[in-house]
């Protein structure tokens, strides 16, 4: 299943010229619906340093917050019942925005 309605409301909000993080497995995806990714399934074109950020951020480890302010994002796409979404739901930090069964997007609280 891919984040398609999820996509449309981040087109519809331009959180789509934002930098994001992404599902691994949906960057094709993104690609294709012309989103710029955080990540797709080119590993090679990542290098290994690059994917173990990913992996630390998506299995929430201890510098997951640096990691994403290091490289600016702004919303993240993500499966709605992941761990990382469930931890976002519960920082001040973040906001979720949207959700759909599929994905959330979350975005950087303002307040």
């Amino acid at each position: 299943m891919y984040p398609q309605a999820a996509v449309d409301y981040l087109v519809s909000q331009g959180w789509n010229l934002q930098h994001g993080y992404n599902e691994y497995r949906w960057g094709g995806y993104l690609i294709w619906a012309r989103i710029p990714v955080f990540i797709d399934g080119r590993a090679d074109v990542y290098g290994d340093a690059f994917i173990n950020e990913y992996v630390r951020i998506s299995h929430i480890r201890k510098d997951w917050r640096a990691l994403l302010d290091q490289y600016e994002v702004e919303y993240v796409l993500i499966e709605s019942t992941s761990s990382l979404a469930v931890l976002l739901e519960e920082t001040a930090e973040w906001e979720q925005v949207y959700e759909d069964g599929v994905a959330g997007v979350f975005v950087r609280s303002r307040n």
